[in-house]
C-alpha cells in the first residue's frame, strides 16, 4: 500500500507524507525567540498544523524550517511533508530585501562604511551578484567571493544596523524599491541572487543561510492538515503513514486564490484541508 498521497492542481503535482525528522536538511537557520513560541504553540494545541515543504531529491527543506527545529525539540519521530520537484520550472526562488528606516541612517553609513558608491543606473550590472545599500540617487557596493559569504554579509549589517536603533524589516524585491523611491523608507540592503543550486548544495553540506534570506513559490501550497501529534510519537513508521493518510483523506478540500491572507499574504494558491 502507498504510504503518500499525491495531489495535483494546476498541472503541478506535490506528494503528502510523513517522513523522519533525522533525515531532513534545513536550509536557513532559525530563530529562538521564533522557535520557543512555535513550541508552546504545537504543544497547546496538540495537531501539527501545516506540512513543511521538502525537495523530493535531496530531502532539502525549503519551507518550515522553525516547524522541524520544533519537531525535534518537542520529540516527534515523523513530520508532516509535502515533497515538490524542487528543479520544476513551477517552483520559483526568490529573495527576501532588507529596507532600513531611521533619521540619520544616510549620515551613519558615509561616516561608518568605505564602500563604493555608485549612481542607480548601473544597478542591474551588480544587483544578482552582490549585496546593495540601495539610496534613491544611488547605491553602496559590497564586493563578495560568492554567495554565502554574501548572505552572512548582509545578516552582519543587518545588526549593526538595528544595533545602532534603526529599523530593519523584510519585504518583496519590488516592493522594498517602491518604498524606497517612495519615501517609505531610507535605503534597501540587498541579498544577490540565490540559485536552487545554491540552496541545495550548502543544506547538504550542512550549511544554512541566514534566516529570511530565500523566498519560495510554489503552485500551490497544502496547509491546514491539523495532524495529531500522537500520530508522530509512534513507533511504526507503517502505522504513522496509515493513519496520516486516513486524516487528510477524510477531510474537505478548499482552494484559496493567490493574494489570499489567512496568517499572513500568499503568492500562491493555498490548498487547504478543512473540515
Amino acid at each position: 500500500m502507498a504510504l503518500s498521497l499525491q495531489i495535483s492542481f494546476m498541472g503541478f503535482s506535490e506528494e503528502l507524507a510523513l517522513a523522519p525528522v533525522d533525515k531532513l536538511h534545513p536550509h536557513e537557520e532559525i530563530i529562538p525567540s521564533i522557535l520557543d513560541k512555535l513550541v508552546g504553540e504545537i504543544r497547546r494545541s496538540g495537531v501539527f498544523k501545516d506540512p513543511i515543504i521538502v525537495d523530493s531529491n535531496s530531502n532539502v527543506v525549503l519551507d518550515g524550517m522553525h516547524r522541524l527545529a520544533a519537531s525535534k525539540i518537542i520529540g516527534f519521530k515523523w513530520i508532516p511533508v509535502c515533497y515538490v520537484d524542487y528543479m520544476s520550472d513551477s517552483v520559483r526562488v526568490y529573495r527576501w530585501w532588507r529596507i532600513i528606516s531611521g533619521s540619520g541612517f544616510r549620515e551613519f553609513v558615509e561616516k561608518s562604511f568605505n564602500a563604493e558608491f555608485l549612481g542607480r543606473e548601473s544597478i542591474d550590472i551588480y544587483v544578482s551578484k552582490y549585496p546593495l545599500l540601495i539610496f534613491r540617487d544611488g547605491f553602496y557596493l559590497f564586493h563578495t567571493s560568492g554567495v554565502f559569504e554574501s548572505l552572512w554579509l548582509v545578516k552582519d549589517l543587518e545588526a549593526n544596523f538595528s544595533s545602532r536603533g534603526f529599523i530593519v524589516n523584510y519585504d518583496l524585491e519590488s516592493d522594498a524599491i517602491s518604498k524606497l523611491d517612495s519615501g517609505e523608507c531610507s535605503a534597501v540592503l540587498t541579498l544577490p541572487g540565490v540559485s536552487k543550486g545554491d540552496v541545495i548544495s550548502l543544506a547538504v553540506s550542512g550549511k544554512v543561510f541566514p534566516h529570511k534570506s530565500t523566498r519560495h513559490v510554489f503552485p500551490f501550497r497544502p496547509m491546514g492538515i491539523n495532524l495529531p501529534l500522537n500520530v508522530l510519537f509512534m513507533d511504526s513508521f507503517e502505522e504513522a503513514s496509515l493513519m496520516f493518510l486516513n486524516h487528510i483523506k477524510s477531510r474537505a478540500v478548499r482552494i484559496y486564490p493567490p493574494g489570499s491572507i489567512l496568517d499572513r499574504k500568499y503568492d500562491e494558491y493555498l490548498y487547504v484541508f478543512e473540515g
